[in-house]
């Protein structure tokens, strides 16, 4: 049985007002779609120009990994998901020998093969540990969420260390702090809180608006 999440309401509503002071006409609010909605859209099609399902397949049964890993960087230099020392850590992994194969067959098993999410989780970030390392290490909740965020926004979210925990702090009665340590189980979790906040201002939507999903950037 998955477990519970349990929201402050009193809190959920202090932000819900809070929202709304910066964005008055909610989640359709123009400076909202520019903000947080334009570019995510933006990098989500770029991605699927250039790794799409067939596309990917394809590059990878002609071994062409370095090509894969170049895309994505392309993708992913269009936002700013990924703090400058991890981008940097990312480019020496993928460029390093062997390292674009890793990278590539590694986001490829995550999201295009079958089998459950947690396992194929697990190995996407198995995967990242295994990058050469020059500084930095490349393994990261921002760095192992951003690709299948941005490839697939209605299965997946992003999870930056600092806004999570202020969020699970904030809104959860019965706490689960949210921390650096990678794994499958806590990326589970991250989900269903996501889908909880969702369900709940989506009932009554923001401002009296209906949205999308609190990490979709599709327009409406």
């Amino acid at each position: 049985m998955k477990p519970t999440v349990k929201l402050d309401q009193k809190a959920l509503t202090r932000h819900k007002k809070r929202f709304l002071r910066f964005f008055p006409n909610s989640f359709q609010d123009q400076q909202y779609i520019d903000w947080e909605r334009t570019y995510k859209w933006e990098a989500h099609k770029l991605f699927q120009e250039h790794l799409a399902r067939d596309k990917f397949k394809t590059l990878m049964n002609k071994g062409q990994y370095d090509e894969i890993a170049m895309r994505a960087l392309q993708v992913e230099a269009r936002t700013n998901f990924i703090f400058s020392f991890e981008k940097m850590a990312l480019r020496d992994g993928v460029k390093a020998p062997g390292g674009a194969r890793t990278f590539a067959e590694g986001l490829y098993g995550l999201l295009y093969e079958r089998g459950p999410l947690s396992g194929r989780f697990i190995q996407w970030l198995v995967a990242l540990a295994d990058l050469p390392r020059k500084k930095s290490r490349v393994l990261s909740w921002p760095v192992a969420t951003f690709f299948p965020f941005i490839a697939q926004p209605g299965k997946h979210i992003i999870l930056k260390p600092t806004a999570m925990k202020a969020a699970a702090t904030f809104l959860e009665t019965i706490a689960n702090p949210y921390t650096t340590v990678l794994g499958e189980r806590r990326y589970a979790a991250a989900i269903r809180r996501d889908r909880v906040g969702e369900r709940l201002i989506s009932a009554g939507g923001v401002g009296g608006q209906q949205r999308r999903g609190l990490h979709n950037p599709q327009p409406q």
